[in-house]
């Protein structure tokens, strides 16, 4: 849970910061997870960063501020509005990065620091297997 300073400080990223306009979304499969993908305005495509840290079993803010330390992963870092369908239908402002930079976002991540075995192994695995990640750009 957030305290109040924290959750000031992420509404005002996300105020600072403009989203992109989504004109497709879908939902894939990363090795048995459901992630969202959006192709935006500029073409190009994005994963949500939330849902793929859930399937990592990571932290959400803390890669996000990890990716804000790398040049190469802030190009490909943005927000954009992502259709929720649960419980009902609303779009909720999600950060999310660039489908081509994926594979070098996962390779630095240390799995030292993962507690749960499961999710080590299953990252570590998307890590010797981080060619196939690169997805072709008509994912969606």
């Amino acid at each position: 849970m957030m305290d109040g300073t924290s959750k000031q400080v992420m509404e005002q990223a996300m105020n600072d910061e403009s989203a992109l306009n989504p004109v497709e979304q879908k939902e894939i499969d990363f090795y048995g997870d459901e992630l969202i993908a959006v192709r935006a305005e500029d073409g190009h495509i994005y994963v949500s960063l939330r849902h793929l840290c859930e399937a990592l079993g990571i932290d959400t803010q803390g890669q996000a501020r990890r990716i804000k330390r790398q040049p190469v992963l802030t190009k490909g870092y943005s927000w954009v509005d992502i259709l929720s369908t649960q419980p009902t239908p609303q779009r909720r402002r999600s950060q999310v990065l660039r489908v081509d930079l994926v594979p070098l976002f996962l390779t630095g991540i240390s799995t030292r620091n993962i507690s749960d075995s499961a999710n080590r192994i299953k990252l570590e695995r998307f890590q010797e297997e981080v060619e196939p990640l690169s997805y072709p750009v008509d994912v969606i």
